[in-house]
């Protein structure tokens, strides 16, 4: 009987904790990445480099990010890209790609400590879309979709056209 009269305090008391418990409501996520970050607009890419590439257009600032980092999370590093960057791709040398649309409809190639090696800058920008996807083939050469000329531009990471 004892044992009876304990266990209906106990469930007297833990449902009397439970019902005074507040719903709580997430109103916002706090990146402790870079404040530029914005993680609900990134857009995942895995380079040939084996490195996870998370990018997205304008966020918090007007400036797009890119953070590079290993398939465990180590290793993670980032910077600004163009606000209208509609692709990232890396090689297995770890140069990548930056599909610009916009006003610059380019292509912009950096090595893998971020430093600009070139740009492809001769894509139809009539309708600002231009390069809409970026792909790095096995070669390690980009290629670029120029939507309204309606071809695929292959170019290596010094930006001569292939």
């Amino acid at each position: 009987m004892l044992k009876a009269a304990r266990f209906i305090t106990c469930l007297v008391v833990l449902s009397t904790l439970v019902s005074a418990a507040r719903a709580v409501t997430l109103e916002q996520i706090i990146s402790h990445e870079n404040a530029a970050l914005s993680p609900a607009l990134g857009r995942l890419s895995i380079g040939r480099d084996g490195m996870v590439y998370i990018h997205h257009q304008r966020g918090a600032t007007n400036d797009g990010y890119l953070l590079r980092l290993k398939p465990d999370g180590s290793e993670k590093t980032g910077t600004l890209i163009q606000y209208a960057a509609h692709g990232v791709a890396a090689n297995a040398r770890g140069e990548y790609v930056v599909g610009e649309s916009h006003f610059a409809h380019t292509a912009e190639i950096f090595d893998k400590n971020f430093a600009r090696l070139a740009a492809v800058t001769d894509f139809n920008g009539t309708q600002y879309t231009s390069p809409q996807h970026v792909e790095v083939g096995a070669s390690n050469d980009f290629y670029a979709s120029d939507t309204t000329a309606g071809n695929i531009r292959r170019f290596t990471s010094t930006g001569k056209n292939v």
